[in-house]
């Protein structure tokens, strides 16, 4: 029997330690386009990939896909637009992957396709190659293992094609789980498939007959399991649940038989606020997180995971039971360059090269001490320098400002509500971020 062990950490991300940091460098929104009547939105997914020694960005529209060139961060181009099979104001998902100078689209609504673009042709024009309702008439999200030539398309059940010829997919297996599948990412023939309310998924994809590793059915802040990505290491699934109020889920999967949910965070504007998409880079998961924008934490610390940069792609406020702003993200280009997708607001180029330089400051693992942790309220905090110390409840709200901090500090939490906060407390050379539990 597998074992699932849980591990709760109730406080959310700190908020805005950098944030200033992130530079819009583009922004592309063609009113001309029509959106649709569920949401208003006119946008929808990002990616990007890399051809023929320059970088490109791709967004999904009512009416197709649309591509830029992103190479030179002072002079994004529109490059060409690639229409979908169906297209107007009823076509809310499109999604897409590249692979082997190949990328593959697909939308969710309508009489759809699976549509597959040349881009060796790039930077003059990308060229249609296949598309066909053969394979795929509609799907949801889409994922391709590139080590082992795999495209998986979530469309109900999970359906898994050989890419063996990349312009000829072949069906290689199917998965037909519980709920309609959402999502999926994998790695190495280890699918992690995101089952919406019946939770998250892990299978070995390696023989036509996938074999079940472990499910996660149970967890903190269960919501509707939307979509996750695996760090560089493999060793941690970070996962959203797309429901308002929850919070995004940092899984130690080191041991696949043995899941620990070692956290939960997310920045929390509005008791609503809601989490869409995240990818992994290096110590850092970049996060669409619709009406908040874009959003950027290190979690080089998985227990303690922090916000160090962001970027209003919405001016909306936070609506429960909607779903406007930022749709994607993607970060996986050189230079510190990420795409956005606002679903209003089109697509974003930010530069996040300076938030990467400055987190570098931010120290973790440190020499201050505080004590007792838990207490009543009454904390006592030693440095080895001077600082000043705010502190932030869980909502992400100031509750004590610039307090300083020369060697020596008591806190007195003792009047506030019970739980988690947050210390921030700033050198002049380092900044520290610490949880303190209020029994």
């Amino acid at each position: 029997m597998f074992k699932v062990y849980l591990i709760i950490s109730s406080c959310l991300a700190f908020s805005n330690v950098s944030a200033q940091q992130v530079e819009l460098l583009y922004n592309w929104n063609d009113t001309t386009l029509p959106p649709t009547s569920a949401y208003n939105n006119t946008y929808n997914e990002v990616w990007g990939f890399e051809q023929n020694g320059r970088e490109y960005g791709v967004i999904g529209s009512t009416m197709g896909t649309h591509f830029f060139d992103v190479t030179d961060k002072n002079n994004v181009s529109y490059v060409d637009f690639v229409p979908g099979k169906d297209q107007g104001p009823h076509i809310i998902h499109r999604d897409f992957h590249d692979y082997n100078g190949y990328l593959y689209m697909v939308s969710d609504e309508g009489a759809s396709s699976l549509q597959i673009v040349d881009l060796s042709y790039l930077p003059d024009s990308v060229h249609i190659v296949y598309d066909s309702d053969q394979l795929v008439v509609r799907s949801h999200n889409i994922f391709i293992d590139s080590l082992h030539a795999k495209l998986y398309v979530c469309s109900g059940d999970l359906y898994v094609y050989s890419l063996a010829n990349p312009t000829n997919p072949t069906l290689f297996t199917t998965i037909d789980l519980p709920w309609s599948v959402h999502d999926v990412y994998v790695r190495n023939d280890t699918a992690y498939v995101n089952d919406g309310g019946d939770g998250l998924y892990i299978y070995d994809m390696s023989a036509p007959s996938p074999n079940p590793l472990n499910t996660l059915s149970f967890y903190p802040q269960k919501g509707y399991n939307h979509s996750g990505w695996l760090s560089d290491d493999g060793s941690i699934y970070i996962f959203a649940d797309e429901t308002h109020g929850k919070q995004m889920k940092v899984l130690d999967v080191s041991d696949i038989n043995n899941l620990t949910v070692r956290s939960t965070f997310m920045t929390m504007t509005d008791p609503f606020s809601i989490a869409h998409n995240q990818i992994i880079k290096g110590n850092y998961v970049y996060v669409s997180q619709y009406f908040d924008g874009f959003r950027m934490y290190d979690f080089s610390d998985p227990d303690n995971v922090i916000e160090v940069g962001s970027y209003p792609t919405s001016t909306q406020p936070v609506q429960n039971h909607m779903y406007e702003g930022a749709w994607g993200v993607y970060p996986l280009l050189k230079d510190g360059k990420v795409l956005v997708s606002d679903m209003q607001n089109g697509f974003f180029v930010l530069d996040v090269s300076n938030v990467l330089t400055s987190t570098s400051k931010i120290e973790i693992k440190h020499n201050v001490t505080i004590f007792p942790n838990p207490s009543n309220g009454v904390f006592k905090i030693n440095s080895p320098t001077n600082m000043i110390v705010d502190v932030f409840n869980c909502q992400g709200q100031l509750v004590l400002q610039h307090l300083p901090l020369k060697t020596s500090l008591t806190i007195d939490l003792s009047s506030y509500p019970k739980g988690v906060y947050l210390l921030k407390m700033q050198g002049e050379v380092k900044a520290v971020i610490q949880k303190v539990i209020v029994q």
